[in-house]
Formats: C-alpha cells, sequence, structure tokens
C-alpha cells in the first residue's frame, strides 16, 4: 500500500499540491491510515517575519492568487469559522477527517507569535517556504492499512486504483550533487553544547535542545526524496506537502505532537532513545538498558510536565492525566521512551486555539520552553522555520492530528 501512495504521488502535477500523510513502519493505532488530498479550494500563508503582533497571514483563492489578509493574531478565529457540529466520524474508533480539512504546517518560529517577548538574533531564512502553510481540501482519500480498503469519493478511488497499476514504482534511488554543508560545525556544536550545560548547572534551563540545518543538492523531485525517505525511515507521522514550483515539505515522523477529538486532546511527548540491536537478544538488552535509564526517565517525567502545564492552561479543570509512563516505541532502528498526556478543553476553545497557544512542542525545546527559546535562539545559526514545528490536518468539527516536525526536511529546486 505504501508503494502505490508513493505511485499517485509521483503521478500529480507539483501544482495541484499534493498532499500524502504516510502512516510508515508497522501496523498500529498511530499507523493505520494514509491520506491523500490534491487541488485545495484556498490555502493560507504567512506573510514577512512573525515576531508578535504585526505579522501578516494572507489568503490565496483555489488558483493561488492573493484573495484577503489579516493579522496572525486573528489565525485561531479564522481557522475556527469552518467549523461545525461535533460529528463523530471514525473508522475502526480512530478519527477520520470530515470535509473540508485543513492540511498543512505551523513552523517553529510561530513560537514569536506568543506571548514570550523574546529577541530575535538570526536572520529570516531565505527561501520560499513560509512559516505557516494551511490548504483547505474538499477531496481526501483515505486508505485503511488494517482492511486495505479506500475511503473517498468514486472518481478519486478509481484514479488511485488505475494508477497504482499503470505508474511505475518509484526509484528509491538517490544522488547527492554537493557535499552536505552545515551551518554549525564540530567544534562550534560541541561548544554550544557546553554553554547549555552551564546553563543547566547554573539554575537557567533543565535541558535545550540544540540543533543545527544541514544542506545538499540532490539528483531528484522532491517526491524522488520523499519515497527515498518513507522507505529509509518510516514512521507512523510521514508527510509530503508540495507548494507547488519546486518547493515542498517532506517529513518522516515518529511523534506525535496533538490528537483532537471534538473536546478531548492528547499529546505523546518521546524523550530518551536507543539503537536497535542486531539480534532478538541485544535488542531485549537495549530494551531493558533504556527502561531503566535515570538519565531518560528524568527526561521524559521533566518534558512530561512540561506539556501538562502547556495543556492545562486551555484544559478544563482537573482534565489533565497521565497514561502509560514509560511507555516503549519501537522503530526500524530506535527504541523511544515515550508517554501520553491527556485532557479536555474548556468549554467554548476550539483546538486551533490550543495547538496555537501550545506552540512550539516542548519536547523539542526544552525547559522551562520560554528560557530554552531564549538561549536556543543565542547559540543556533539558523532559524528552524517549519523543522521542530507541527505538520498536520484539523477539519471543522473538532477532529485532527498533528506531528512533532522532527526528521522534516524542507526542498527548493533540488537543494
Amino acid at each position: 500500500m505504501r508503494s502505490a501512495c508513493l505511485r499517485w504521488l509521483g503521478a500529480q502535477e507539483e501544482e495541484d499540491l499534493p498532499v500524502l500523510f504516510l502512516s510508515g513502519g508497522g501496523l498500529s493505532k498511530e499507523a493505520r491510515f494514509h491520506f491523500l488530498a490534491c487541488r485545495p479550494r484556498m490555502r493560507l500563508r504567512s506573510r514577512g517575519e512573525i515576531r508578535g503582533p504585526g505579522a501578516v497571514i494572507e489568503v490565496l483563492n483555489a488558483e493561488g492568487d492573493p484573495r484577503e489578509e489579516f493579522p496572525i493574531e486573528t489565525l485561531p478565529a479564522f481557522l475556527g469559522q469552518w467549523g461545525g457540529p461535533q460529528n463523530q466520524g471514525t473508522l475502526g474508533g480512530e478519527p477520520l477527517p470530515q470535509l473540508p480539512c485543513f492540511f498543512g504546517w505551523v513552523g517553529y518560529d510561530y513560537a514569536w507569535a506568543n506571548e514570550y517577548g523574546l529577541p530575535r538574533l538570526i536572520p529570516p531564512l531565505d527561501h520560499g517556504i513560509p512559516e505557516i502553510h494551511l490548504a483547505l481540501y474538499d477531496q481526501v482519500l483515505v486508505l485503511d492499512r488494517q482492511e486495505a480498503a479506500l475511503y473517498g469519493p468514486r472518481e478519486i478511488c478509481e484514479e488511485f486504483l488505475a494508477l497504482s497499476s499503470e505508474v511505475p514504482a518509484p526509484d528509491f534511488s538517490l544522488s547527492l550533487l554537493s557535499v552536505p554543508v552545515t551551518d554549525l560545525d564540530k567544534a562550534s556544536y560541541m561548544e554550544a553544547v557546553a554553554r547549555i550545560r552551564r546553563h543547566c548547572l547554573e539554575g537557567d534551563l533543565f535541558q535545550a535542545d540544540l540543533s543545527r540545518r544541514i544542506q545538499c543538492r540532490v539528483g531528484g523531485s522532491s517526491a524522488q526524496v520523499f519515497s527515498r525517505l518513507a522507505k529509509a525511515s518510516p514512521a507512523p507521522f510521514s508527510a509530503f506537502l508540495s507548494l507547488g514550483a519546486g518547493r515542498a515539505v517532506l517529513s518522516a515522523s515518529p511523534e506525535e505532537y496533538l490528537r483532537f477529538e471534538g473536546s478531548a486532546v492528547s499529546t505523546t511527548p518521546i524523550k530518551g532513545t536507543e539503537p536497535r540491536g542486531a539480534t532478538p537478544e541485544e535488542d531485549a538488552r537495549l530494551r531493558a538498558k533504556l527502561l531503566r535509564s535515570e538519565k531518560d526517565l528524568a527526561e521524559l517525567g521533566m518534558i512530561v510536565d512540561l506539556m501538562r502545564n502547556d495543556l492545562g492552561r486551555l484544559a478544563r479543570a482537573g482534565s489533565v492525566e497521565v497514561r502509560g509512563f514509560p511507555s516503549l516505541m519501537e522503530l526500524p532502528h530506535v527504541f523511544h521512551l515515550f508517554a501520553e498526556v491527556r485532557a479536555e478543553l474548556e468549554e467554548g476553545l476550539s483546538p486551533w486555539e490550543l495547538l496555537l497557544s501550545a506552540f512550539p512542542p516542548g519536547s523539542i525545546v526544552g525547559a522551562p520552553k520560554p528560557k530554552a527559546l531564549e538561549i536556543l535562539e543565542g547559540l543556533e545559526r539558523s532559524r528552524r522555520g517549519v523543522y521542530t514545528g507541527s505538520i498536520g490536518w484539523m477539519d471543522g468539527f473538532g477532529k485532527g492530528r498533528w506531528n512533532v516536525a522532527i526528521r522534516t526536511l524542507t526542498y527548493e529546486g533540488g537543494e
């Protein structure tokens, strides 16, 4: 089924802005459905720098022409107008998108639209990938891995089935046309790590998640790159979103940020990692090592507490609870520790309000979150953009699923 989805993706015109949300890896509750869509009726994108009041959201029509714009602080209200009465549309107990449905991303730098009031020291990225991109699709094809079934308009289902047999299998080969370069060499990176450790020892931080940008040119389209990524790193929250004109966002994330089902919301932060072993016996040893790691359990506890606070700000009093601490996630190459935090939205609040107010995901910033954001802004060399923001979908009936945009690439003109 994965190859059929990748065949479909390779056959689409990029100007139709195809979207593929791919549930990779083993079949599970988190990785049961694939979603495919193209030709949105409308899209929203951020324009200019996101830095408190003054940033602008631009609305484009189906042809990509500007239609209107509004200040970024009214984004939740604009998105909320596409709502409707709660619809319990599910399949096998899983929430499925009702139509129309937004697919897209909110980048890490949306943090500067929130209340932190932090300085910006890193200059904006010089590329055509906006910080926010949300496209409204009227038709979505759903593939159920468990039942080997398709759900969607008959015409789209028939087109998909025809492509599955007619289009050649995706080419997983990929060539690098330049040596990968980073904005933070090893010596500079290790010095930044040392500075973060000093902040921890001095009581400014419990943790900060340092990152760096790696850039190269590749011989292949964005769909080919995603096909390779999906094969090499299958993950339950993988996603491909085209912007047209040779631009796309590609993700192979194993981490769910937020799941909305009406008034119910949950988050599944991941902390702690061990590689997979070469044998079942070695796997068992590494599994046990991770589950008793004092450092990793402390790290998970810290982020779970942070996410409890983030959800608690807009949750119904007394509704926040932690489940499955710690749990073990098994991926093809690594083990992770995780836990689930659940809550109920305060009456009258929309999922969009919680998603945006809790931004960015705490598991990839650090704690305390505002201080970690401030310190990382002084240590990192490039803005993160989409990376460590969130990619997902949200319909107008209170349902949505959003990943933590790790293991994520931006693609523009072969770079």
